[in-house]
């Protein structure tokens, strides 16, 4: 047992210490709180305002309802079920997952806004964006891992469904999200088409990806089978048995994909040929996940058969990255190549 890694790390990074309070406080009631005051706000905006900018301002989501997305979509903060109301400050929380999924949204958003506003989007534009992939992103991932992994519990209790905090999202049903509001944001956002905002979106996706992952080799989840390998890991959490850590072959596997986009980008000089870039990410990033599943020990709640469910959901992603690589990166990528 010595020669392996034994990982017997706290998910959360540190927890506030009690703090009493004389009186009780409704988390619901802070929300309402803080929507009435993000209204109040809103309406002390300039008159000088041009009725474009306002006509802008209305298609995007308000930013606390994107506060409240990221607050109950990233687990950053765990409030035990009976809380509605609380009496103290703790015990509440922070967790690695929680910064990771954040920190994705950060970073991802940091080099994601310069790609494009290279391709001639507006701030207004980008910021509008980033709504629809933080909504996209954990509406989806929750309902993958509900819909896909166990239906028949979350069909018969759906309230469950709403509740994030219990943990359970989908990497798979993330992705479908993504796809739904690329093409959502590319009807309201035209000459801009869907390609290249496909292209342009999937170096962030791919480092939140990874970011993710990361977040799941501290909470100890998505482990591999047991294994003998040198560099197999020991998740105390989980028992004593040296297994694959999968988390960490994804997390990797998708730093690598970030790298090949990058450099794609930049041969291209800022202006991939629309499609390609999208097309390699969904073969890759799919493919990657199929092979790694073999040595993920099954997520699923029912008994799966032939292949496990992350990989017959894998396939449609691979079949459709094909797909769009052959008849619109190729393609497009030789009427460039005509064209200079």
């Amino acid at each position: 047992m010595k020669n392996y890694f034994i990982w017997d790390g706290k998910p959360e990074i540190f927890t506030i210490p009690e703090f009493p309070l004389p009186f009780p406080i409704s988390v619901v009631g802070l929300f309402i709180a803080y929507f009435a005051w993000s209204y109040l706000q809103s309406s002390k905006k300039d008159e000088s305002t041009s009725k474009r900018q306002k006509k802008e301002e209305k298609k995007a989501l308000p930013s606390w309802l994107m506060g409240i997305l990221l607050f109950v979509g990233l687990q950053a903060v765990t409030i035990p079920m009976d809380l509605f109301v609380f009496e103290s400050f703790g015990p509440l929380a922070v967790r690695w997952y929680g910064l990771l999924f954040a920190g994705s949204f950060v970073v991802g958003y940091q080099i994601g806004a310069k790609h494009f506003r290279e391709a001639g989007f507006t701030q207004k534009q980008i910021d509008s964006l980033l709504t629809y992939m933080i909504v996209a992103v954990v509406a989806g991932a929750r309902l993958g891992h509900c819909l896909f992994y166990d239906p028949v519990y979350y069909l018969s209790n759906p309230l469950e469904i709403l509740m994030i905090w219990k943990g359970g999202l989908a990497s798979h049903g993330a992705a479908i999200g993504v796809l739904i509001a690329m093409v959502l944001f590319a009807q309201k956002n035209k000459p801009f088409t869907l390609w290249m905002i496909a292209d342009r979106l999937m170096i962030p996706v791919a480092i939140g990806t990874a970011f993710i992952r990361l977040g799941n080799f501290f909470n100890s989840e998505i482990i591999g089978e047991p294994s003998t390998l040198p560099w197999a890991v020991v998740f105390e959490a989980e028992d004593m048995l040296p297994r694959h850590p999968t988390m960490l072959y994804e997390s990797f596997s998708y730093m690598i994909m970030v790298g090949i986009l990058l450099y794609m980008y930049k041969a291209f000089d800022k202006k991939p040929p629309e499609g390609l870039m999208f097309g390699v990410f969904l073969i890759y990033m799919f493919t990657a996940r199929f092979i790694i599943e073999i040595s993920k020990t099954s997520q699923a709640a029912y008994q799966e058969v032939l292949m496990s469910t992350g990989q017959w959901l894998s396939i449609p992603f691979i079949l459709m990255g094909i797909w769009v690589l052959v008849t619109i990166g190729l393609k497009n990528y030789k009427a460039q190549k005509k064209s200079v």
